[in-house]
């Protein structure tokens, strides 16, 4: 498995009984604890909406998808059932001269696809304008 900016994590969370009257949403945060992803996790308001009735139907059985904002884990997405098999990135390289872009299995990092092209104009402006944004904080004498 790659370590990465994103993960996914499959769950089985507790059925909410009278003795556990935990959220769904602290049960959520509670398993990820336990299954070892120790930063703070963030769902917002739009994953939360779609709990009900995802996770009796799901009989509480959850792949949830997490990417990491910089600060925190963000969680993206929330589906039935284990489908960490299926975890897939995409890396792009924006070159002076070619843009490369690689289709990733996230869980064995092989290499799926790979396309590349001539950088045309457009492209290679936006490129040489990050090469001087970045020359310039290279520049500095601070660490980004």
């Amino acid at each position: 498995m790659m370590n990465g900016l994103s993960q996914k994590q499959y769950l089985e969370l507790p059925l909410p009984t009278e003795d556990d009257p935990r959220s769904d949403q602290q049960r959520i945060l509670d398993s990820l604890m336990a299954a070892g992803v120790e930063e703070r996790v963030h769902i917002p308001v739009h994953i939360l909406r779609e709990l009900y009735p995802l996770l009796d139907n799901a009989k509480w059985k959850i792949t949830v998808s997490l990417a990491w904002n910089g600060e925190n884990w963000e969680m993206v997405e929330i589906e039935e059932g284990d489908t960490t098999a299926q975890h897939y990135g995409l890396a792009v390289d924006l070159g002076s001269t070619t843009v490369v872009a690689r289709l990733l299995d996230c869980n064995s990092g092989e290499i799926l696809k790979e396309v590349s092209c001539f950088n045309t104009g457009f492209i290679r402006k936006i490129g040489l304008d990050l090469i001087v944004d970045l020359s310039i904080f290279h520049n500095l004498d601070f660490i980004i």
